[in-house]
This record gives structure tokens, sequence and C-alpha cells, in this order.
């Protein structure tokens, strides 16, 4: 569905001199802030014995035993060296890929140039509300946390770069 700008704007209930500040702040109030949630980190060691305690482990923990209850110590003793070099490659990969999820965070814009009162104002991010006339410029990048961002004048808004699901892509909507 195709929203002419003057559509998307009674559709958001804001016009084109942007929110008050008592209105965006209502709005704050209701919506909430414009975060992305941050997961709660787990702990090396709770992400390490996590990773020794999944179904195929313990799996191979049971056949470890057994080995070693059939008296084949050799057996056992290769077992469990599986599972340990196999819980230590996959905590590595996990905490690699924690730590570039981190790192992606701080390339997220820092501030918004929006219409607030009738005039250009840069806030925080974090304070974006709906109903917001957001001004964007071809290198800005545009965060979404689970609504949807309209593009009401295409011809004004084509940015050649923007991030979206992880990826950097180029054109299209």
């Amino acid at each position: 569905m195709r929203l002419s700008p003057a559509a998307a704007l009674d559709a958001l209930r804001t016009s084109r001199q942007g929110l008050s500040d008592d209105e965006a702040g209502v709005r704050r109030r209701r919506y909430g802030r414009n975060e992305l949630p941050k997961p709660a980190g787990s702990g090396l060691l709770r992400a390490l014995g996590s990773e020794l305690i999944q179904f195929f482990a313990l799996m191979l923990w049971v056949a470890a035993g057994l080995a070693f209850a059939l008296g084949t110590p050799e057996l056992g003793v290769a077992i469990i060296l599986v599972v340990v070099i196999n819980a230590l490659f996959s905590f590595y990969q996990e905490y690699r890929a924690e730590r570039a999820t981190n790192a992606l965070f701080l390339l997220l814009p820092q501030q918004a140039l929006v219409v607030r009162n009738g005039q250009r104002a840069a806030i925080p991010v974090e304070e974006l509300v709906p109903g917001d006339v957001l001004l964007l410029r071809k290198p800005n990048l545009v965060r979404r946390t689970g609504g949807k961002l309209r593009r009401t004048a295409r011809r004004q808004l084509n940015p050649h770069r923007r991030v979206k699901a992880g990826r950097t892509w180029r054109g299209g909507a």
C-alpha cells in the first residue's frame, strides 16, 4: 500500500512541522524508547558449559561412560576429547559472533535530524517516536526496530547504501 506524503502524515497524526516536544514526550511514554534490545551476556563459563551439555554432546558423554564401563578406556578418552574440542570450537565461534554483533551496534547512527516544533533538530536516535518527521541524507543509515519506515517521497529519499539484516546493500527498496 502506497501513501501520499499527506496521507502518511495524517495516518501518523503529525504534520510537516513535526511533533511538538510535548507530543513527542507523550508518544515516548506510550511507545517507549527507540532502542534495540541488548542481549544479556551469559558469561564465558556458562557459555562454555552450555556447549558441553548440548544434545549430541550428552549422547557422546553417555557413549564415553559406556566405553569406560565396557573396559575400553582408550575409546572413552577419545570420545571425551572429541566432546571437549567440539565445545571449544563452538564456544570460540559464538564468542566471535557476539563480539561482531556488539561492534555492529557501534556503527548505528547516534543522532537523527528531525523536524520538531517546526524547526530542524538533531536528537539522539533513542528519542525518535512514531510521527517524527525525519530528514534523511544519503549517508544516513536508518535503524529499524520492528516498525517500518515508510518512504513517502521516493525522489527525495534515494540512499545509495543502507543496512538491513546485518548486510550493507545498494539500491532497490
